[in-house]
Order: structure tokens, then C-alpha cells, then sequence
């Protein structure tokens, strides 16, 4: 099509009137706008204190919305300051050099107080630079997310990679935001929030994370179904209650990737539950050992013990796993059950020996200050922690996270809880104080933590064990000496 003035020249005042025409319609279906640059970042933390405070993976919710934007030819890079173990100030210098547009965060419930500090940098530096708040507890509490921080100027709550996208392309077009599914933003002053997006069922749409936008790392991690069909009464289950599945295909394709194009040595399954589904587990397992990928490679998942069978686990050790993690929660029959965990101790321990006896290491998982917790309760779920005595043991404090049953059951009164600090900072597992019980005081839970800690480590004589925990947790241990003696 030519241009205004040279229809002008050939052709006079008709022509020039049509090629005004052709323009207005053609910029009417093709806005003519600058594009959009992204950041996709995962903040530095407050503090370094548990493993995901200093993880030696990538951020693969990023590296799956990082794709979809890219896969769009949307402009988009990555700083993964968590992994890259940068300062607030190693992160702005980053984001000053880069120069976004939209800076897309992501935030665990005790870290959304730091994730917003540091957007209110970005504001205050940066004042045309626009932020979006997404993750865990952007999910679960998008009204309040954005009402307490407004220093986000939007949140995506539900699975992100769509979500993003849209905001993207209605920033660039100026068009309207309240069509948009899973997103919340301001405007005239108010807060809104839009419906929730229907869960993505077709998975193998996706394209694979774009690792080639993070630094190299020592261990990727694979996502082969999202959704969690159980009902534990702690959980927030933030991808829905129903197991979407990739095909077993798709996700050897990415295993293959992962090997072939990023050299990986090593791969974890981050699937809520690995085995949900036993019979697509071991074709997945059958098609890596048939195509010779896991050569070379170690393999790291958490399933249920409810879950696993000898099939299942023989698989798993052939294709090169090498640890199994089970969230078994508490060592008490009636405790178990009252959870919704829906799982007893007798398959626990038959999982855990059926998995040693395979020569697979294992780790356990356990909480303390359950509803009607009681001191013989916390003795049985160490007991029962200590008799397991798997390779490593992970012993944490109830958080009552937000939309979960325990945090109703904490509002209401229930289950002998009384609420000890409202500070999202505190709801860390490990490390935080945010509620007790009524026959339990905190400091009394943290006594029962660190002496599950030392009958699990000292009295089995993983001494080791032990001292690598003490290396890698030093200041997780300060942490909890601190609320163990602190008045």
C-alpha cells in the first residue's frame, strides 16, 4: 500500500482519500504501538534461611510463562535473582540495565511483605514502570493482595502463562482489562478483580520452560501434571483439586530437552504427587529407559505412600532415581484422620521400606500443631519419625495459610488454636510463630521440633546426616535456638 502523499502525486484528491481509508482501517486492525517489555523476576529473599531461600533450580512457573510469552513474540527476559543469590541492590542495577516495562513478580505467603517492599523500589526509582504480583498467595487472596500492596499495579492469580499474555497484548492496544480471566488491577481508585480462568486442561499446548533465559543451574525441575486431587486440611491446593495431565510424550520430549539441549544432570518431578496415576508413571518411565535418557542423570520426586507400589519404585530406581520424599505429616492414627491426609502408618512404613529395600534413599515429612494437637500426640509423630528413619527428615510447625481449613478452623476458634501474630513474615514453616494450642505453647512445639530433629539424626547415628544439616540450616538452627529461648 502507498503512502498518503505519494497517492497524492500520482493519482490527486480521490486517491489520497482512499489511501486515508485504507490506513485508518488497516492501523484499526493492527494497532501501530510499541511493544510491551517484560521482566519475569523472582526476588532476592528477606533472608536466607530454608532451601527455597537459596534454591539451586530454576523458577519454572517463570520459565513456563517466560515460554508462552516468547512462543507469542512478546519481548521477555528473566532475572532469577533467588538462584542467583543477588542483593535488593545487585537486583535494581539488573532491572536498570534491562529497562522493563512491566516487571512481573512472583511471592510465597512470607514473602509477599519483602515482594512488595521491593515493587515499591520499582515505583519509587521507576515511576512508568508497572508491576504484577502473581505466585501462591496472589492466588489464593487477590482482593486483599492488591488492597494491602498498592504497590502492585496488577495481580494474576490461577495459572499465569494466558493470563499474562492478555495484559501484555491490552497494554500494548490500550484495551480493555475486565475481559481478562485470572486477573485483578485498579481502576478510578478501586480494586478489580475478574473471574477466575478455567484451569488449562490441554497441557501439551504449552511450550517447555524457557531455560535458556536462566544461568545454568544443577538441577531442573519437570512438572508432569498440575492439580491435586486430596483433601488435606492444610493445603491450599493451588492448582485445583482435579489432576490435569500432560501426555507421557510431551513430558519425555522435555526430558529429552533437558539432557540434550541443557546438559542436565540432574532432574526432580515437581508434581504435587508423583504416581496419582501409577499406570502413566511407569510408561513415562518405561519411554525414558527405552530412549536411554536417564544415562548419566539422577532423579528426585515426593509422592504419596499410599501411591507407590514395588512397580512403581523399581522404575524409579532403574531410571536413576536416587531419593523419594513422603509428606506423611504425623505420627497418630487419629491425627492422620482428622487431617484428610487419607493415608495410615502402616503404608507408611511399608512405602518407606519397600523403597529401602530397593536402595532408593528417602525423606519424610512431618507437622507439628495439628488441630487437638496434644504432647503425646507431637511424641508419637517423632517417635514415628524416628522409628522410619529415613536419610533425611523435615519436621515443621502448622502455618495456617490463607483458604485452607486450618486457617477457618484458627478463625473460628477451632481445634484449640489461639492465633499468635497476624504477620505474613511469620508464616514460615519452619522458622515462624503464628499460632498455638490450647494444652501446646509455641515455644513448647519448637522443643518438640528440635528434639525430632535430634532423635531422628543423633539417636539413629546418621551423624552425617546431621552435621549437613547443621551446615546447610545454620541459620534455620540460630533461628529456632532464638525461639526456643526467647521470652
Amino acid at each position: 500500500m502507498i503512502s498518503i502523499e505519494e497517492a497524492n502525486k500520482r493519482y490527486g484528491t480521490l486517491a489520497v482519500l482512499h489511501a486515508r481509508y485504507q490506513t485508518i482501517s488497516s492501523d484499526q486492525v493492527r494497532p501501530k504501538v510499541a511493544a510491551i517489555k517484560t521482566l519475569l523476576l523472582n526476588p532476592p529473599p528477606p533472608r536466607i534461611v530454608e532451601s527455597y531461600d537459596a534454591p539451586n533450580y530454576p523458577h519454572i512457573g517463570l520459565g513456563y510463562v517466560a515460554s508462552y510469552l516468547r512462543s507469542k513474540r512478546c519481548p521477555v527476559s528473566v532475572l532469577d535473582a533467588k538462584m542467583e543469590r543477588m542483593s535488593i541492590s545487585g537486583t535494581l542495577e539488573n532491572i536498570q540495565q534491562m529497562k522493563p516495562d512491566l516487571v512481573g513478580l512472583s511471592s510465597y505467603t512470607q514473602e509477599i511483605i519483602h515482594v512488595a517492599s521491593l515493587a515499591k523500589q520499582i515505583k519509587n526509582r521507576w515511576p512508568a514502570i508497572r508491576t504484577v504480583i502473581g505466585g501462591i498467595h496472589a492466588t489464593v487472596l487477590p482482593r486483599e493482595t492488591l488492597e494491602e500492596f498498592p504497590w502492585f499495579d496488577f495481580l494474576v492469580f490461577g495459572e499465569g502463562e494466558i493470563v499474562l499474555y492478555e495484559l501484555v497484548e491490552a497494554l500494548e492496544n490500550s484495551t480493555p482489562l475486565d475481559q481478562i480471566k485470572g486477573l485483578g488491577y485498579r481502576k478510578d481508585g478501586t480494586v478489580v478483580v475478574n473471574e477466575l480462568r478455567p484451569w488449562n486442561t490441554e497441557l501439551d499446548d504449552l511450550p517447555f520452560p524457557a531455560w535458556d533465559l536462566f544461568p545454568k543451574a544443577e538441577l531442573y525441575p519437570i512438572i508432569t501434571s498440575r492439580g491435586c486431587p486430596f483433601k488435606c486440611i492444610f493445603c491450599t491446593r493451588p492448582y485445583g483439586d482435579k489432576t490435569r495431565e500432560r501426555s507421557p510424550q510431551n513430558v519425555v520430549d522435555e526430558f529429552a530437552e533437558l539432557v540434550t539441549k541443557y546438559n542436565a544432570k540432574n532432574i526432580v518431578f515437581r508434581d504435587e504427587t508423583f504416581g496419582v496415576n501409577k499406570r502413566r508413571a511407569i510408561e513415562i518411565l518405561d519411554m525414558i529407559l527405552g530412549q536411554k535418557l536417564s544415562k548419566g542423570v539422577t532423579l528426585d520426586l515426593h509422592s504419596r505412600v499410599d501411591t507407590v507400589n514395588a512397580e512403581l519404585l523399581e522404575k524409579l530406581k532403574r531410571a536413576g532415581c536416587t531419593n523419594v520424599g513422603f509428606g506423611i505429616e504425623s505420627g497418630n492414627e487419629r491425627i492422620l484422620k482428622d487431617s484428610r491426609k487419607g493415608i495410615t502408618l502402616m503404608q507408611a512404613r511399608r512405602a518407606v521400606e519397600m523403597a529401602k529395600r530397593l536402595g532408593l534413599k528417602t525423606s519424610s515429612y512431618f507437622i507439628l500443631g495439628f488441630p487437638n494437637e496434644t504432647k503425646k500426640t507431637a511424641w508419637d509423630t517423632i517417635n514415628f519419625a524416628r522409628k522410619l528413619n529415613t536419610e533425611s527428615v523435615s519436621i515443621a510447625i502448622m502455618m495456617p495459610f490463607p483458604k485452607t481449613r486450618v486457617e477457618e478452623m484458627v478463625r473460628r476458634g477451632e481445634g484449640g488454636y489461639k492465633r499468635i501474630s497476624h504477620e505474613w513474615s511469620d508464616y514460615n514453616k519452619q522458622t515462624g510463630a503464628v499460632v498455638e494450642l490450647e494444652g501446646i505453647k509455641h515455644r513448647t512445639l519448637v522443643l518438640f521440633q528440635v528434639m525430632g530433629y535430634v532423635m531422628c539424626y543423633i539417636c539413629n547415628m546418621r551423624i552425617g546426616n546431621f552435621c549437613s544439616v547443621l551446615r546447610s540450616r545454620f541459620k534455620q538452627v540460630l533461628l529456632l535456638a532464638r525461639n526456643l529461648f526467647r521470652p
